[in-house]
């Protein structure tokens, strides 16, 4: 899901609504809320496209040309990253 997401480009709103109507139809865990799904989702995103971008310097290092897209995923890391931490002081998690 986090994938998906990510590559949908979607925002917060669309991203807790795909939250909302996944786990509809699921039952959360005690204390488990949407709010906490999508921390986990943004952390997923993270890694994600930090993993990504590591991948695309080494296949550069290869003399593969990717362009822009490894920056681009390591820049969308750094501001999911941004993001992961004004939620979690939001919710006083840090």
């Amino acid at each position: 899901m986090a994938a998906f997401a990510l590559e949908s480009d979607f925002n917060q709103a669309k991203i807790e609504l795909l939250l909302q109507k996944y786990f509809s139809t699921k039952k959360l865990a005690k204390k488990s809320t949407i709010k906490d799904k999508v921390i986990k989702l943004l952390l997923f995103q993270v890694c994600q496209d930090f993993l990504w971008s590591i991948w695309i310097c080494i296949k550069e290092a290869k003399s593969d040309d990717f362009g822009t897209y490894g920056s681009d995923r390591y820049l969308r890391s750094k501001q999911k990253l941004a993001e992961l931490e004004a939620i979690l002081k939001q919710e006083n998690l840090i």
